[in-house]
């Protein structure tokens, strides 16, 4: 073959080779693109069945430590180390493997599992539990749970052993705001959470120490009697203890300014008062127990919540002067 033929060969033949080169390098890149889309869609699948993720989580958070202090309330969380306790005993989340649960008188399978994805009838995602103060007894756990799917939060205010009760919470703010976080929906600012629960409760008007001397004398030492020895003799020192917005249940709080006063010694329930400054000289008195049980406010608190928002109003009166001295240095804040 001469050098000529030779020459118009390779000629021919390198734009074939540089075509092919040219065809498959798109081909790879089409194929690696095609694995990425794959990828994320595949990455995209995972997390949208995932009912409960990290950043639902910190939402949730944030609501509870926003909207807590506007009940008076302070909640702890279960990060998921040391378990958290309850003031009656139980503690979370070991009590759903060690206790039966129960919801509208029948057994339920619940149990915690972080991301919402388990084969519990209610799959817990977020635990919080507020322990009420000593005066008032109980607590309030929530179980922020998923339930076919469905986000529900539970209450817990079981006080006794057993078997533990719940039920859905009948505080529309909670249910809502957990709804509206699992669904993947802002629950709105802080600020308007926090205005939102406030604008439900009546405001009242705040109380000085001579509007509890006041009430006190009218509410407790005036109908028994007493003049100023009897207040020597019988009261070491009054306790005044601010309730207001305090939760009783999920539903059901006091109002805003609204206080006890308690006796020391403490002989009877005649020797306290729960009520709300409505006025000028006037309040409105909060005729229940104060050392009820959480059955007993379970069973009545459709009439709390008459007294708490219809209770009577009193004038509040001025005693004789010494009598009210006495009751004015025996008060404690």
């Amino acid at each position: 073959m001469s050098l000529g033929t030779l020459a118009a060969c390779q000629n021919k033949t390198r734009p074939v080779v540089e075509e092919k080169t040219s065809v498959s390098t798109p081909a790879s890149s089409s194929s690696s693109a095609s694995s990425s889309v794959s990828s994320q869609s595949s990455s995209e699948e995972k997390k949208s069945t995932t009912p409960w993720d990290s950043n639902k989580d910190q939402q949730l958070e944030a609501f509870i430590n926003s909207w807590a202090p506007t009940m008076n309330q302070s909640y702890q969380k279960y990060t998921g180390g040391a378990p958290l306790h309850t003031i009656v005993g139980t503690d979370y989340p070991d009590v759903f493997k060690t206790m039966p649960f129960e919801m509208n008188g029948q057994r339920i399978s619940i149990g915690y599992t972080p991301t919402g994805k388990g084969n519990y009838d209610y799959n817990v995602v977020a635990i919080y539990n507020y322990n009420k103060r000593a005066m008032a007894g109980g607590h309030i756990t929530y179980l922020f749970a998923f339930h076919n799917g469905q986000p529900v939060a539970l209450v817990d205010q079981t006080t006794e052993g057993g078997v533990t009760v719940v039920k859905p919470t009948a505080n529309q703010q909670v249910a809502s705001s957990f709804a509206s976080i699992a669904g993947g929906s802002s629950t709105g600012s802080t600020s308007s959470n926090q205005e939102a629960s406030k604008s439900s409760q009546s405001e009242g008007t705040a109380v000085t120490k001579e509007d509890l001397a006041k009430a006190y004398w009218t509410l407790i030492a005036k109908p028994k009697g007493w003049d100023v020895e009897s207040v020597i003799n019988a009261v070491a020192s009054i306790h005044v203890t601010n309730v207001s917005n305090m939760q009783l249940e999920p539903d059901l709080s006091y109002q805003n300014n609204t206080y006890i006063l308690s006796s020391n010694p403490m002989k009877d329930t005649t020797y306290s008062a729960i009520f709300q400054k409505v006025g000028p000289n006037q309040v409105r008195v909060i005729n229940i127990p104060i050392g009820r049980t959480q059955a007993w406010l379970d069973e009545n608190k459709e009439s709390v919540r008459n007294q708490i928002n219809n209770g009577r109003i009193v004038n509040l009166e001025q005693g004789e002067y010494y009598v009210m001295r006495e009751i004015r240095n025996k008060i404690t804040q």
